[in-house]
């Protein structure tokens, strides 16, 4: 596992800060790395599945489509204190703290070229009516879309990844 930027280790001076002025301090010291991210182009639109904590360990899955087809777009706040990562098997991750929603985690992905309209639409609603994203739905996902964690660690970092 790689860990591309982790917001959690907080400065000294953010002691007695707002929420919202403790995000502008956050973001501020990472714009740097968001703004060294390439702008990877997709045919296809990019995908953020997300699962979040309701506060008693239950995690409640759901998925989006991001806007615009860019690898960029995953890291464009999300009103959040996140670690961002890519995994053994090359998928962009995330996990933290979202102010709006406790603990979440995210995955990344990009539909496949020979998925159409309708299919990634019909993922998307699988996602968001699925109690857990394990087993069959999981299956679905991987049919139906790619990691971008690969493009990140090949182009920013000259990295193979295995």
């Amino acid at each position: 596992m790689m860990i591309l930027y982790d917001e959690t280790d907080l400065p000294d001076d953010t002691t007695g800060l707002t929420s919202i002025e403790l995000l502008d301090v956050l973001y501020s010291r990472g714009e740097d790395f968001y703004e060294s991210i390439p702008e990877i182009e997709y045919e296809e639109p990019v995908i953020a599945i997300a699962e979040n904590s309701d506060g008693c360990g239950n995690l409640t899955p759901s998925c989006w489509e991001l806007a615009g087809h860019r690898l960029s777009s995953c890291f464009e706040p999300i009103d959040s204190f996140h670690r961002f990562y890519v995994d053994d098997d090359g998928d962009l991750r995330s996990s933290g703290i979202d102010l709006r929603n406790g603990i979440s985690f995210y995955l990344f992905r990009v539909f496949k070229p020979e998925i159409g309209q309708d299919e990634q639409q019909w993922l998307i609603d699988l996602i968001n009516s699925s109690a857990d994203l394990s087993g069959d739905i999981r299956e679905e996902i991987d049919r139906c879309t790619l990691p971008v964690g690969v493009d990140f660690t090949e182009t920013v970092f000259c990295l193979d990844h295995k």
